[in-house]
């Protein structure tokens, strides 16, 4: 008898502990989707100083340099780059090919469109986007996190995309942004 309370106080331990371990690795999981979340929602309705410290939290730092480079080259030049720096980035030949209707640029491993916000994979922001984003599931490990994410709703254009997320620090970041 005295053995099977000790059987039972112990297995009762190592239940409380799989299902502990099962919820914080959930919770882990959900963290991606509460921050992809969180920087969608923000960053639509945010201006743009706002939205600068946004993508400095949320989006690692070599997708942000990426996008910034691209958007020296191709727009006018906030003088953050000395001229002979921007002129020796912007002549470096790059791969670039058409894909899914918008012309994207290889910069240095990250896919730039040439043209569209680089979060948004648009010019304009619809009313709708602000009120109604969509975030699911794709696929979720401990190393990444993909997700689809739709702005907007009919009669507006709405505009789905896959986002991918990695860990960093306790927290995830944005690694990618495609048209879904």
């Amino acid at each position: 008898m005295i053995f099977k309370k000790k059987c039972l106080g112990q297995f009762a331990i190592l239940v409380v502990f799989i299902l502990f371990s099962r919820l914080s690795y959930s919770s882990q999981l959900d963290s991606a989707e509460k921050v992809l979340n969180y920087f969608y929602h923000s960053y639509i309705s945010e201006d743009k100083a706002a939205s600068s410290d946004l993508v400095t939290t949320y989006v690692l730092s070599d997708v942000i340099k990426s996008v910034n480079n691209s958007s020296l080259c191709n727009y006018d030049s906030d003088d953050s780059a000395s001229g002979e720096d921007l002129e020796k980035m912007c002549a470096k030949k790059r791969d670039c090919k058409s894909s899914k209707g918008d012309y994207i640029c290889n910069w240095d491993g990250v896919w730039v469109e040439t043209d569209v916000n680089y979060f948004t994979k648009s010019q304009d922001i619809y009313p709708t986007w602000k009120k109604v984003i969509n975030i699911t599931p794709l696929k979720k490990s401990d190393a990444s996190a993909d997700f689809k994410v739709s702005l907007g709703k009919y009669p507006e254009p709405v505009m789905r995309l896959k986002v991918s997320l990695v860990p960093v620090e306790r927290s995830w970041k944005i690694s990618r942004v495609t048209k879904y």
